[in-house]
């Protein structure tokens, strides 16, 4: 980091600062001006304020992803726009996925020049999901598509405003592509939270200086960059992997697609390997370059960069190298990939999570490796209805319930329930009067027991919820419930967490009120009955009667469960946050009649919990208290040896896959699943397996993993091996 000090650095804070609220405040326009419940309550949407050379310079950190959208946008601006003909008033915009490459082609991009006097200084961005786009389905996500042609309107750089005046042309083009014409609506909230950001970036530039602004701006790229470095510095040198799978089900064939992420840590920089990928899928799963890297960067800012300013900086560290062309996660032009930031996008992210996150439980620093979390449940299980309503219009909504899935653990904290994505930054569910102005009952909506991933520190719990349609002559459905039959793993010692998934009820459940319905549903027997749907359907046609039960992702959990503090164990009993079953089988609780915590009876079997996991050998060692979180394993004072972090007892040389010198169990994973009360969708075809990996003197759990049947447990730390690949700047 620099020592010598050349620039004001009260400035620096100041205008860093300035810059930021700018895009705040363009936010806020596009939140209020809007009126859209993705917008306005799932906060689907961001704003940054680009460099004239392309360098994000502020953000307003609404959806992390977006901020590699906006990179992607003003590059593609700069290398295809003869840049004398723009003009101030102009705006821009895009959503082809193989160009400006937003997340997908819903989340189009506005740009829009900021000039200082007759200099373009500066290029203001924002980007919104907008419900329709045509194609095969309403709402932005084609599940059912073969290539992008099923997708909707795809549209590349084009002025869709010039001197202030929106281009009729582009209009009447857009309005006779979608179903819905409000969606319109959303790219006029784009270019007014723009126009937000120039006017308030003008009164900056008032005050100091657009000179002075572009230095100074430069100068926290430059400064953001030199403490991201410093942070990566502080992660051991070498090579870590993780694996993950992409469900599809739409086209009537289950398939799990596996891909891996190998992360290099080699000084002050990051090297992530994307080359272990799938082929190009014939559906919507494939990914786009902000569907990567987005996920990617917004999980390196949660874990190391926290405090940093959110700019170019940030990235600089980060090189990526790609996979080759044709391949989901760098697929051809004509490759579908409407839900690819949801689908093969987050498991990159949750690879890569699970791969940083072994490099950060073994730093030497002791505030990075508080910097641990588990994984949400990543993924937001849309249910997209659409048909005539009562009153004759045609009608189409989404179940926003889809927002209630886990978050992971963190060191200090359960996970937070209900949170969607981690990247879905200040999402909520929608308030039951708002989800019921759509033509909609709802039954009950509950959080669903078990569904935080056990641990130390409890993943974050999933909603159970059930709904009906009300004031519907007809109507269709549209679904993709990915994380059904993988759930996300947990690095750190916990367990998963559970699946998405839904059931149909025809016909109804009888008679009865509202209450009475939803009690109903609850009871054990309805838990299995009902129909299964497919996770991925394309306007699957519905009777209006029907009941819809749906079931939200938890997040994973961090740490071993025997570690949780009894009383925190009752508490989420008492709270129905877990089954009776768990609370001896999985805590290694002890309850009297009363609900009272039996103390000597709890140590008894925690330590037989131990005991069965050693294959009934008593633990050598007892693992040392947990009053606050540690990471499973650390180093000695060579980095020759992988020690237990809660006993101290060596487990393995690390020129050694330490899994193999572990106490170690597998089950198949609906099994194990049932066992921690979780819901886990089985296949027909493809058996997956959790393993469970213990210290082999003190019995705690180390890491828990799920692996395809025959697949052996990876080697997936290896201290010390770097590549010299350079790879490319994200």
């Amino acid at each position: 980091m620099s020592t010598t000090t050349t620039y004001d650095p009260i400035l620096a804070q100041v205008i860093a600062r300035r810059l930021e609220v700018v895009c705040e405040e363009a936010a806020i326009t596009l939140n209020r001006s809007s009126g859209s419940p993705i917008v306005t309550e799932a906060n689907d949407f961001s704003t940054s304020l680009v460099s004239a050379d392309g360098d994000v310079i502020a953000f307003s950190s609404y959806l992390p992803p977006h901020f590699v959208s906006a990179m992607n946008a003003v590059r593609n601006i700069l290398d295809t726009l003869d840049l004398s003909t723009v003009e101030p008033g102009d705006h821009f915009a895009a959503n082809d996925p193989y160009t400006v490459a937003p997340l997908h082609a819903a989340d189009p991009s506005v740009i829009t020049p900021i000039f200082a006097g007759d200099e373009l200084v500066a290029w203001a961005y924002s980007s919104v999901h907008v419900l329709d786009l045509g194609g095969l389905t309403a709402g932005g996500w084609i599940p059912g598509s073969y290539d992008r042609y099923g997708e909707g309107f795809i549209f590349p750089l084009i002025k869709i405003v010039s001197h202030g005046e929106w281009d009729k042309n582009f209009v009447d083009l857009y309005l006779a592509n979608v179903r819905m014409p409000e969606s319109l609506n959303d790219l006029r909230s784009c270019v007014a939270a723009n126009n937000t950001t120039s006017s308030r970036l003008q009164e900056v530039f008032d005050r100091y200086g657009a000179d002075t602004v572009a230095e100074y701006a430069a100068i926290n790229v430059r400064l953001s960059e030199e403490h991201a470095r410093e942070r990566i510095r502080k992660l051991p040198d070498g090579t870590y992997t993780a694996t993950d799978w992409v469900e599809y089900d739409g086209h009537g064939v289950e398939a799990l697609h596996r891909l891996s992420v190998a992360l290099t840590i080699r000084g002050d920089e990051m090297l992530i390997d994307l080359t272990d990928s799938p082929p190009e899928a014939n559906c919507f799963i494939n990914a786009t370059r902000a569907a990567l890297l987005g996920w990617i960067l917004g999980d390196v800012i949660r874990t190391l960069f926290p405090d940093l300013p959110i700019n170019a900086g940030v990235h600089k560290p980060l090189r990526i190298v790609k996979s080759e062309p044709g391949t989901m996660l760098n697929p051809s032009k004509n490759a579908a990939t409407s839900c690819g930031h949801m689908e093969s996008g987050t498991k990159v992210f949750r690879a890569f999570h699970d791969a940083l996150h072994k490099a950060v439980a073994l730093s030497d620093d002791p505030e990075i490796r508080r910097r641990a979390a588990g994984l949400g449940g990543n993924v937001a299980p849309h249910n997209v209805v659409s048909g005539v309503n009562d009153a004759g219009v045609f009608e189409v909504w989404v179940s926003f319930d889809s927002l209630g899935t886990g978050l992971g653990a963190q060191s200090n904290v359960d996970g937070r329930d209900c949170g969607c994505y981690e990247d879905m930054t200040g999402a909520r569910m929608l308030d039951i009067e708002l989800e019921e102005m759509a033509s909609t009952l709802h039954f009950y909506r509950r959080l669903c027991p078990n569904s935080g991933g056990h641990g130390f520190r409890r993943g974050g719990m999933g909603i159970d919820s059930a709904w009906q349609m009300q004031g519907m002559q007809r109507a269709q459905l549209t679904m993709f419930s990915n994380v059904t039959r993988v759930p996300s793993r947990a690095p750190g010692g916990g367990y998963p967490g559970g699946g998405t998934g839904n059931r149909i009820f025809h016909g109804g459940l009888g008679a009865g009120t509202v209450t009475d319905v939803g009690a109903r549903l609850r009871e054990p027997e309805f838990e299995r009955s009902g129909d299964v749907p497919p996770s991925h359907a394309t306007n699957l046609q519905i009777d209006t009667d029907a009941i819809f039960r749906c079931y939200g992702a938890g997040g994973s959990g961090l740490g071993d469960p025997l570690f949780r503090e009894p009383w925190r164990v009752a508490e989420d009993l008492e709270n129905e946050m877990i089954t009776a079953d768990v609370v001896p089988a999985i805590y290694g609780v002890v309850l009297g009649a009363q609900g009272e915590i039996d103390e000597a009876a709890t140590v008894a079997r925690r330590h037989e919990i131990r005991t069965e996991r050693l294959g009934g050998t008593p633990p050598a060692r007892e693992p040392e208290p947990m009053t606050e979180y540690r990471s499973p394993l650390r180093l000695d004072d060579g980095h020759r040896t992988f020690l237990c972090n809660h006993c101290g007892e060596p487990i393995a040389p690390t020129s050694e896959n330490w899994k193999d010198h572990a106490s170690t169990r597998s089950w198949p994973l609906p099994e194990r699943a049932q066992d921690l009360g979780t819901k886990v969708r089985e296949m027909a075809d493809t058996v997956m397996r959790m393993w469970e990996f213990a210290c082999p003197s003190c019995g705690t759990l180390l890491e828990v993993e799920i692996y395809a049947d025959g697949e052996k447990p990876a080697r997936d730390i290896r201290l010390g091996e770097t590549s010299d690949v350079p790879g490319e700047a994200f």
